[in-house]
């Protein structure tokens, strides 16, 4: 069965179009793009090997496990498996240091500035495809998950090229973009679940353009053929997801308000001062659009504005069901948000697109945080495990007792200061510290209690040392009731070690301030086994 083709929308002269997609790329053109991927690249390194924190020493900790193993291990954790298997692959060629498995991210993060001017172009003109390329580069969110193990950088590239052959694909009715379309769609739903958000959107804008498709019953059967593909192709997975929903969940996760909703799109483009001055920018080139649906471009604005909003709006009424909303998840509309803007500014009259564009270029790079400024960026802003376990190790032998109070640091503690140790959280002993089983995380926690943890310590003899590490950040307004569980947890440890004069603290270890993941850490040797 062949995939009809829709007829061209677009009220431009057809000749322009095909003449920018179809030529090739001038040595000026070249050079232009060249800079601007040098520009991201500049960013992006910054940061590169920086200690890992909680969330990357998950991803490196199932990764190092064998290949066939990956999956059944992600049913404890509720991700897909595909930037697992990728980076178990990555680890094996370039080895598992921070800087390697750093590279991965970097590597996508960078492709996405081509990747946008490309498709920009493809989909529109010259112009919208520079402004592409350029809030590609700058964007501090793709920059921001460069120097991070996780795949979010990944999920930013492959959603714009889920939006941009969608595009293609179905307003355009380009045959072999849809199954472009399909491929890429089925590596974001294997990436991230909320890629399946992603999916429900791109299936809502099909109803714009079946309004006014020539065909529809052809458009139908074509959207119908590739989605259903998709699907078929996600069947394989889909009772481990059933199994995630059921049994894992994001117990550290928060529900935004609206209001909120709002400050975590900002966060997109780095704070709301530089959103603000890209929507109104946004508006006003979109006064210059035709209004009407069969008009090509407006159609095509109106598909890439539900492939954004959909999964905000899908996430934020599920996070209300059940926390589920993290700012990282919104990877999912970061690529088609560019191709939005760029496109609606590019259209901008009196050179409001490039104001808009340059003043958030400023607004961006203007030096606020650490992270972000000319400084050395410090080696643990992220996590002070690093510093921790330099610290902590030569003050332990094999056999001694490590007690993490947060579950999930442990893969991070692990990481760092090796085997040879018996690793525990408040629930008992953890018997693969890589990794972090989120199966009714928070019911096993809330059921623990202080002896889970000191029938541990009571087995130790003397002269053996139990080392306990402390969640030390501030607490927040935001702290959800898995985070105070943890904290309660190892207050009450710390205070049943020192009640307890059998053990002596031998050594003390404050977390670095400004560490995005501060802990502190104590360490008792045990003196007696006499009774009291």
């Amino acid at each position: 069965m062949t995939l009809a083709a829709a007829p061209e929308r677009d009220p431009r002269p057809p000749t322009r179009i095909h003449a920018d997609r179809a030529r090739g790329l001038r040595r000026s053109e070249a050079v232009a793009l060249a800079v601007i991927v040098l520009l991201a690249a500049a960013l992006r390194l910054e940061g590169i090997g920086t200690w890992y924190w909680i969330d990357e020493s998950l991803s490196v900790g199932l990764a190092r496990h064998n290949l066939y193993e990956i999956p059944s291990l992600l049913l404890r954790d509720g991700s897909p498996p595909l930037w697992y298997l990728l980076l178990h692959g990555w680890m094996l060629l370039f080895g598992t240091s921070a800087v390697a498995t750093h590279a991965l991210s970097f590597v996508f993060a960078l492709l996405t500035v081509p990747a946008a001017w490309y498709l920009g172009r493809r989909l529109f003109d010259d112009r919208a495809a520079w402004f592409a390329a350029t809030l590609a580069a700058v964007n501090p969110f793709v920059t921001y998950f460069a120097r991070e193990t996780r795949m979010y950088s990944l999920v930013v590239l492959l959603a714009l090229v889920v939006a941009a052959t969608f595009i293609e694909a179905f307003v355009d009715g380009r045959q072999r973009a849809a199954w472009w379309f399909g491929g890429s769609l089925l590596a974001l739903v294997y990436t991230h679940n909320w890629g399946l958000y992603t999916a429900v959107a791109c299936a809502a804008a099909i109803v714009p353009i079946a309004a006014t498709a020539p065909d529809r019953k052809a458009l139908l059967r074509r959207a119908a053929i590739v989605f259903g593909g998709v699907g078929l192709a996600y069947l394989p997975w889909l009772p481990a997801l059933l199994s995630q929903v059921q049994n894992t969940g994001a117990p550290w996760s928060f529900t935004p308000t609206a209001r909120g909703v709002v400050r975590e799109l900002a966060a997109l483009f780095r704070d709301e001062r530089t959103l603000g001055v890209l929507a109104l920018a946004t508006g006003v080139g979109l006064l210059s659009f035709d209004r009407r649906l069969r008009s090509r471009d407006t159609l095509a604005v109106v598909c890439l504005g539900v492939i954004v909003a959909g999964p905000v709006l899908i996430g934020w009424v599920l996070a209300h069901v059940e926390p589920s909303w993290a700012t990282r998840y919104l990877a999912v509309v970061a690529g088609p948000l560019v191709l939005l803007v760029a496109l609606a500014v590019s259209r901008a009259r009196g050179g409001v697109g490039v104001a808009a564009v340059a003043l958030a270029a400023i607004l961006v790079l203007q030096p606020i945080t650490r992270i972000n400024s000319g400084l050395p960026l410090p080696r643990d802003a992220k996590s002070n495990a690093r510093a921790l376990a330099e610290r902590m190790v030569p003050r332990l032998t094999d056999g001694d007792l490590v007690i993490v109070a947060q579950p999930e640091a442990v893969p991070l503690v692990h990481g760092e200061m090796g085997e040879g140790f018996v690793y525990a959280d408040p629930m008992g002993v953890v018997e693969d510290p890589t990794i972090v089983d989120w199966r009714d995380a928070e019911a096993r926690l809330r059921a623990s209690s202080l002896g889970d943890v000191m029938g541990l310590v009571d087995a130790l003899e003397p002269g053996q040392r139990v080392l306990l590490v402390l969640p030390a950040n501030a607490e927040a307004d935001t702290d959800t009731s898995w985070i105070e569980l943890f904290r309660l947890a190892g207050q009450r440890t710390m205070r049943a070690l020192n009640g307890d004069d059998h053990f002596e603290l031998v050594a003390r270890l404050g977390g670095a301030e400004g560490s995005y993941v501060t802990l502190d850490a104590l360490v008792w040797e045990r003196v007696t086994n006499e009774p009291e």
